[in-house]
């Protein structure tokens, strides 16, 4: 996070306020538990896109630690973004896109999307806190995630004033977001910012990547809000310039 002497920017003041749960809401039973903070990635200086998926878990924990001990920020986010989603949904474009990344052609487009998902991206979650599906305690809860998307979300994503879209990373359901203003547990997003909802990133879900119709519309949504970006300008082309 970027901190000048006599100003913190506005996304940087919230996850200053997310790191000190601050406003988490007082019966989330994550609230009071010390030990466990919230996962806060450093974004960068310059924000185009936001990627939000679910949550983080324990098995991701030790990673989390270490490079929030040992890294300064920008190497921080590089290191997480690898370890986790976004190195990830990398990987599953690159795979959709039927790149062969041992020929120099699509090595250059997947080098231009790397870039731009690691240097222009802010990644964050719906649910702050690490999750754990063997403990009860700590199992991801759809009301609970609302309740922290609600406190959270919006402000982080009023904070990014220079986006163009926003990446919503889930199963087959995402209630994220709203356009009306007219549902409150929703977060409302500016109708000049494209939200595209893909499927979460796990290999589990490769099947929809590659053999679902809807994928495929969105990432060409994914596509088209990036013909004229420099970093992503001929990455997600196909064979001869192709789209």
């Amino acid at each position: 996070m970027k901190m000048g002497f006599d100003e913190i920017l506005p996304l940087e003041q919230t996850l200053l306020s997310v790191q000190k749960k601050e406003k988490c809401p007082t019966d989330c039973p994550f609230k009071n538990r010390v030990s466990l903070k919230p996962a806060v990635v450093p974004p960068p200086d310059d924000i185009e896109a936001v990627i939000v998926s679910s949550d983080p878990t324990t098995g991701w924990l030790p990673t989390y630690l270490y490079a929030t001990q040992w890294f300064d920020e920008p190497t921080r986010r590089r290191v997480l973004y690898a370890s986790a989603i976004p190195g990830q949904l990398i990987a599953r474009i690159s795979e959709f896109l039927d790149w062969d990344l041992t020929d120099q052609t699509d090595q250059a487009r997947c080098t231009k999307l790397n870039s731009f998902f690691y240097e222009k991206t802010y990644w964050t979650h719906r649910h702050k806190c690490h999750t754990d599906v063997r403990d009860d305690a700590y199992k991801f809860k759809r009301v609970i995630a609302q309740e922290c998307a609600a406190t959270w979300l919006k402000d982080e994503i009023d904070g990014c004033e220079s986006i163009r879209f926003i990446v919503a990373l889930s199963g087959l359901r995402q209630d994220w977001f709203d356009r009306t203003g007219l549902k409150g547990n929703l977060i409302q997003v500016p109708k000049d910012i494209d939200v595209i909802k893909l499927y979460h990133t796990s290999p589990r879900n490769r099947h929809l990547w590659c053999g679902e119709k809807k994928a495929d519309e969105r990432i060409d949504r994914l596509k088209k809000q990036n013909e004229t970006d420099s970093h992503l300008q001929g990455a997600t082309e196909g064979p001869e310039g192709t789209t």
